[in-house]
């Protein structure tokens, strides 16, 4: 579920929580949860007002250093 939710959110950018619960049929725990892998673990979506989740994307480490042009 989290990697369909993860596709989801990439495909449409923003998204309500009270969408995410009906789509997936999830209880405020499991949203919770679901919330916790997208933002914290895995940082690819940001809370928003608490009401939305946004997709800022994935990186890779390598990404995130940024090498000195020649």
């Amino acid at each position: 579920m989290v990697e369909q939710a993860s596709t989801l959110l990439q495909r449409v950018e923003r998204i309500t929580y009270r969408a995410l619960k009906r789509e997936f049929a999830l209880d405020e725990e499991m949203l919770n949860d679901l919330k916790d892998e997208l933002i914290v673990a895995r940082r690819i979506a940001r809370d928003e007002d608490g009401k939305v989740l946004v997709w800022i994307g994935e990186q890779s480490p390598a990404s995130r250093v940024q090498s000195p042009e020649s």
